[in-house]
């Protein structure tokens, strides 16, 4: 009798997919939190209506989306 083919491909532990998820959810938040407030702390000193503000929150977004891409991609091996 022959033993069971054992897959080469290790499981996932719960460790590692927490540790991808923290990371993922942190570039997203603080990516807009930083700018956000870099933004509302420039309009606050050039007394502007929120320009800089949302300006800011834009390029968190897209900071965020580039992290979570480049994140992806290193833990991955490729593009999603």
């Amino acid at each position: 009798m022959t033993e069971p083919k054992k897959t080469d491909k290790p499981k996932s532990s719960l460790a590692r997919d927490l540790g991808f998820y923290w990371e993922i959810s942190s570039q997203i938040v603080l990516g807009l939190f930083v700018l956000g407030l870099l933004g509302y702390l420039a309009d606050q000193y050039f007394d502007s209506f929120y320009v800089f503000t949302i300006t800011g929150f834009i390029a968190g977004l897209y900071t965020s989306y580039a992290g979570v891409k480049r994140t992806i991609s290193q833990w991955f091996g490729k593009d999603r």
